[in-house]
């Protein structure tokens, strides 16, 4: 089992270490980590990170693309406000340009090497990430998903890595019902695909969750549940999240709102909400070993976000801690 930690090419992430890429060589050795999952802001560059040091490649995730996916412009419209804030969102106003940008992903994994690469199964509209109010089932989205991904993997090039599809807490791709997992598998046209579990989204699927030891016991129990699809988790994402409680309060604020934000203004806020219910803390529990050991996964991710380097090491150490 490889430990690896989460990385990208953003200007904040490579300053963190100089600039320089035998400081992120050291780095990973001084934590006993085997490489790096980078997730691109920019095209990446070698001389940034090096492929030697990276194991996966973590795909950009389009939070909202169903309608834009479908050609449903009416309806994308009516949610986006403008042609402008569609090319905006998406660098065009037809699919293919999302098709074309995955293609060009892949093609990077490749050129990297990697062992493997991460897709979000997920849809959900900016509004709706407020109000918890959703317009498609996880039913709906798993299938379309399937479609993307068949369209993306199309083509000539041919590919060693893996594909793991990775679960969020809105609706999609969950990894709490094992049909939804197995009609995913069964629809891709790809015959290296797994699944990547991350514990800190798993907990937010569960708002009632009050503290770590429901949590741990909350992801051990919906996991074993399903039986033999657990091997096909070859990944986990190791975090921490708990944001029940702000879920709740913020749910019924927005029920108190009479009018809806503006585009814009809900695109420039969704962030700070969204890094409130997902805030990548170190998981410390001593039950963390019997979940990974649960499981057959190659991948162990210290998924976890930090501003500086010393609260990195920090969160690493802490983290380190629990496993064995």
């Amino acid at each position: 089992m490889y430990k690896i930690l989460n990385i990208s090419n953003y200007d904040g992430d490579l300053k963190k270490f100089e600039y320089n890429h035998s400081n992120m060589t050291k780095f990973l050795e001084n934590y006993n980590l085997d490489g790096f999952e980078i997730i691109q802001f920019n095209q990446w560059k070698e001389e940034q990170i090096p492929k030697d040091i990276l194991k996966g490649l973590h795909l950009r995730f389009y939070p909202t693309w169903i309608d834009f996916y479908r050609g449903d412009m009416d309806k994308l419209l009516s949610k986006t406000e403008s042609q402008e804030n569609i090319s905006m969102l998406y660098g065009g106003n037809h699919k293919n340009v999302m098709i074309d940008y995955y293609k060009s992903e892949l093609r990077t994994a490749k050129e990297m090497g990697v062992e493997y690469v991460v897709f979000h199964v997920c849809h959900v509209d900016l509004h709706e990430a407020l109000t918890y109010e959703f317009s498609y089932s996880d039913e709906e989205i798993i299938d379309e998903a399937a479609n993307l991904i068949n369209e993306i993997f199309n083509g000539e090039e041919e590919y060693k890595f893996s594909l793991l599809l990775e679960n969020l807490w809105w609706p999609g791709l969950k990894l709490k019902n094992k049909e939804n997992m197995r009609s995913i598998i069964e629809k891709i046209n790809y015959d290296k695909v797994g699944f990547m579990l991350d514990t800190g989204h798993m907990i937010n699927t569960n708002i009632d969750i009050k503290d770590k030891d429901e949590a741990v016991e909350y992801i051990i129990e919906t996991i074993d549940e399903l039986y033999e699809m657990k091997k096909y988790i070859k990944g986990i994402h190791l975090n921490y999240s708990l944001s029940g409680d702000y879920v709740k309060k913020f749910i019924e604020s927005q029920k108190k709102i009479k009018s809806k934000y503006e585009f814009k203004e809900l695109f420039k806020n969704i962030y700070n909400h969204i890094s409130k219910i997902d805030y990548h803390d170190p998981f410390e529990h001593e039950r963390v070993n019997e979940l990974i050991e649960s499981l057959d996964i190659k991948y162990l991710v210290y998924e976890l976000l930090a501003p500086t380097l010393e609260e990195l090491e920090d969160k690493i150490k802490r983290q380190d801690k629990w496993i064995k």
